[in-house]
Protein backbone atom coordinates (compact mmCIF):
# COMPACT_ATOMS: atom_id res chain seq x y z
CA UNK A 1 0.00 0.00 0.00
CA UNK A 2 3.11 2.02 0.58
CA UNK A 3 4.25 1.49 -3.14
CA UNK A 4 0.70 2.32 -4.66
CA UNK A 5 0.66 5.81 -2.31
CA UNK A 6 4.33 6.96 -3.34
CA UNK A 7 3.37 6.47 -6.97
CA UNK A 8 0.18 8.72 -6.43
CA UNK A 9 1.96 11.50 -4.25
CA UNK A 10 4.63 11.41 -6.77
CA UNK A 11 7.11 9.74 -4.04
CA UNK A 12 10.80 9.30 -6.23
CA UNK A 13 10.88 11.65 -9.65
CA UNK A 14 13.69 11.45 -12.00
CA UNK A 15 14.39 8.63 -14.81
CA UNK A 16 16.17 5.12 -14.16
CA UNK A 17 19.00 4.50 -15.89
CA UNK A 18 17.44 2.03 -18.41
CA UNK A 19 15.48 4.96 -19.75
CA UNK A 20 18.07 6.86 -20.20
CA UNK A 21 20.06 4.86 -21.96
CA UNK A 22 17.65 3.86 -24.73
CA UNK A 23 17.17 7.70 -25.36
CA UNK A 24 20.50 8.11 -25.46
CA UNK A 25 20.37 4.94 -28.31
CA UNK A 26 17.86 6.31 -29.82
CA UNK A 27 19.57 9.50 -30.50
CA UNK A 28 22.19 8.13 -31.63
CA UNK A 29 20.86 6.26 -34.07
CA UNK A 30 19.27 9.17 -35.29
CA UNK A 31 22.24 11.06 -35.36
CA UNK A 32 23.73 8.02 -37.51
CA UNK A 33 21.38 8.45 -40.30
CA UNK A 34 20.91 12.13 -40.43
CA UNK A 35 24.31 13.45 -40.55
CA UNK A 36 25.62 11.59 -43.90
CA UNK A 37 22.70 13.16 -45.37
CA UNK A 38 23.95 16.56 -44.54
CA UNK A 39 27.29 16.47 -46.68
CA UNK A 40 24.78 15.13 -49.59
CA UNK A 41 23.06 18.20 -49.26
CA UNK A 42 26.48 20.38 -48.58
CA UNK A 43 28.11 19.33 -51.64
CA UNK A 44 24.93 19.83 -53.94
CA UNK A 45 24.70 23.10 -52.65
CA UNK A 46 27.70 23.62 -53.74
CA UNK A 47 28.07 22.30 -56.99
CA UNK A 48 24.77 25.00 -57.40
CA UNK A 49 26.69 27.55 -56.50
CA UNK A 50 29.37 26.66 -58.95
CA UNK A 51 26.87 26.61 -61.86
CA UNK A 52 25.00 29.95 -60.91
CA UNK A 53 28.38 31.78 -61.11
CA UNK A 54 28.69 30.14 -64.50
CA UNK A 55 25.70 31.32 -65.74
CA UNK A 56 26.15 34.89 -64.31
CA UNK A 57 28.99 35.17 -66.63
CA UNK A 58 27.59 33.26 -69.04
CA UNK A 59 25.08 35.81 -69.52
CA UNK A 60 27.77 38.73 -69.07
CA UNK A 61 29.94 37.03 -71.82
CA UNK A 62 26.50 37.02 -74.17
CA UNK A 63 25.77 40.81 -73.44
CA UNK A 64 29.37 41.48 -74.21
CA UNK A 65 29.41 39.69 -77.06
CA UNK A 66 25.96 41.35 -78.60
CA UNK A 67 27.33 45.03 -77.44
CA UNK A 68 31.21 44.78 -78.60
CA UNK A 69 30.41 43.97 -81.78
CA UNK A 70 29.95 40.15 -82.12
CA UNK A 71 32.92 39.34 -80.11
CA UNK A 72 33.08 37.77 -76.61
CA UNK A 73 35.21 38.70 -73.87
CA UNK A 74 38.40 37.64 -73.29
CA UNK A 75 39.40 38.85 -69.70
CA UNK A 76 37.42 38.54 -66.79
CA UNK A 77 37.60 42.05 -65.67
CA UNK A 78 35.24 42.60 -68.99
CA UNK A 79 33.07 40.73 -67.66
CA UNK A 80 32.74 41.67 -64.01
CA UNK A 81 31.14 45.21 -65.23
CA UNK A 82 28.18 43.05 -66.39
CA UNK A 83 27.99 40.46 -63.57
CA UNK A 84 26.37 42.39 -60.73
CA UNK A 85 25.53 39.44 -57.82
CA UNK A 86 27.95 37.28 -57.13
CA UNK A 87 30.36 36.29 -54.73
CA UNK A 88 33.62 34.35 -55.86
CA UNK A 89 35.32 34.80 -52.18
CA UNK A 90 35.66 30.98 -52.51
CA UNK A 91 35.94 30.63 -56.65
CA UNK A 92 37.86 31.25 -59.13
CA UNK A 93 36.42 32.57 -62.47
CA UNK A 94 39.02 31.86 -66.08
CA UNK A 95 37.55 32.71 -68.78
CA UNK A 96 39.11 31.58 -72.12
CA UNK A 97 38.54 32.29 -76.05
CA UNK A 98 39.81 31.27 -79.25
CA UNK A 99 41.42 33.48 -81.35
CA UNK A 100 39.28 35.67 -83.21
CA UNK A 101 36.97 35.63 -79.85
CA UNK A 102 34.07 34.12 -81.61
CA UNK A 103 33.88 31.28 -78.43
CA UNK A 104 34.76 30.89 -75.34
CA UNK A 105 34.97 28.63 -72.47
CA UNK A 106 34.57 29.42 -68.51
CA UNK A 107 35.68 27.22 -65.51
CA UNK A 108 34.80 27.84 -61.57
CA UNK A 109 37.10 26.46 -59.48
CA UNK A 110 36.28 26.10 -55.98
CA UNK A 111 39.83 27.72 -53.56
CA UNK A 112 39.02 25.74 -50.71
CA UNK A 113 38.53 22.01 -52.69
CA UNK A 114 40.16 22.26 -56.25
CA UNK A 115 38.34 19.04 -56.59
CA UNK A 116 35.21 20.88 -57.54
CA UNK A 117 34.55 22.54 -60.75
CA UNK A 118 32.05 23.53 -63.20
CA UNK A 119 32.99 24.16 -66.89
CA UNK A 120 30.58 25.36 -69.54
CA UNK A 121 31.68 25.91 -73.53
CA UNK A 122 29.78 28.37 -76.06
CA UNK A 123 27.28 26.47 -77.60
CA UNK A 124 26.56 23.97 -75.15
CA UNK A 125 23.12 23.47 -73.36
CA UNK A 126 24.20 22.11 -70.46
CA UNK A 127 27.35 22.77 -67.47
CA UNK A 128 29.63 19.90 -66.60
CA UNK A 129 30.04 20.24 -62.71
CA UNK A 130 33.26 17.46 -61.38
CA UNK A 131 33.35 16.63 -57.72
CA UNK A 132 36.34 14.27 -56.72
CA UNK A 133 36.30 13.22 -60.54
CA UNK A 134 32.74 12.47 -60.39
CA UNK A 135 30.94 14.36 -63.27
CA UNK A 136 27.60 15.22 -63.60
CA UNK A 137 25.47 17.46 -65.84
CA UNK A 138 23.00 20.24 -64.91
CA UNK A 139 21.44 22.32 -67.64
CA UNK A 140 20.53 25.60 -67.69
Amino acid sequence: MRKFREILTGGDKGFTLIELLVVIAVLGILAAIAIPRLGGVTNQARVSEASAIIGSFRTAQEVYYVSHDEEYSSTLSELEAYVTEYDTADWTVTVNTNTDNSEFSLLVTNDNDSNLQAYYASGDDSVETSINGGLSLKSF
